[in-house]
């Protein structure tokens, strides 16, 4: 699996940018792909380039026709060999217009099959007004941003059933009863992509984001999926360690549209 990890990842980042009103999916030339989600946040839309031979200039000026078009941030992200090297993917046509490199780590748990969800914290999907309101405001939050990064995930939550967005429903620190925390998952085949997990800055150090981390994966394992992959920040690396998850040593290197 660890090959295709991040691959995997780009799979369910252009599933989500079908299903969502305003995102996209658009192949302009073998192993290269423009898609946008809606997310008005770079690492949500971008060119996708996975084969080391697939940029020339022509595929490159369209793909960034098309995105800039789009009017999103975006990145070119590379997958799969060559990717951290720098070597293949990105030619000299992409070098000029785009900002630094950022590699980020894959990480993958296989098989996914033995974590379970914890059973005293209520994750429940994404239904009502105030749950698609709430998940969107935490999920804000937490990168900061506003309540718009939220909304186009949820939409196609709405539109695609291998999409799942979740809330964790609680009282916060002041008795109110709200959303604490935030999960995301796309289904693809065996594989469960975990996304935007989230928690309430009133309701950190719960235990919250680990039980709906457990609630998206055990709802994909329900689902068929054998393995679990997903993208960790620095200050998530410890609970994906503590769940299983291992470096796939299959990184993705974005690179900012300038």
């Amino acid at each position: 699996m660890d090959a295709d990890a991040a691959a995997a990842l780009e799979r369910a980042m252009t599933t989500i940018a079908a299903a969502s009103p305003s995102g996209f999916v658009t192949e302009v030339a073998p192993g290269v792909t423009a898609y946008a989600t809606g997310v008005p946040m770079a690492r949500m839309n971008g060119i996708v380039l996975t084969r080391p031979d697939a940029l020339d200039e022509v595929a490159w000026r369209a793909a960034q026709t098309t995105l800039t078009a789009a009017g999103v941030p975006w990145t070119a992200q590379l997958v799969g060999p060559g990717a951290t090297t720098g070597t293949g993917s990105i030619g000299a046509a992409a070098e000029a217009g785009l900002g630094d490199r950022e590699p980020v780590v894959t990480w993958v748990l296989e098989p996914a099959t033995g974590v379970t969800a914890v059973a005293d914290v209520e994750v429940v999907p994404v239904v009502s007004t105030a749950d698609r309101e709430g998940f969107s405001r935490v999920l804000g939050a937490a990168f900061g941003s506003g309540p718009e990064i939220g909304r186009p995930l949820v939409e196609a939550a709405e539109r695609d059933p291998r999409i799942r967005a979740v809330v964790v429903r609680g009282r916060r620190d002041d008795g109110v009863e709200d959303v604490l925390a935030t999960g995301y998952s796309v289904l693809e085949g065996p594989v469960v992509g975990v996304f935007a997990i989230a928690t309430a800055a009133q309701a950190r150090r719960r235990g919250l984001g680990e039980a709906v981390t457990r609630a998206v994966i055990a709802d994909g394992v329900a689902r068929g999926a054998t393995v679990a992959v997903l993208q960790a920040s620095a200050a998530g690396r410890p609970l994906y360690e503590r769940l299983g998850f291992r470096d796939a040593g299959d990184d993705i290197v974005y690179r900012r549209a300038r």
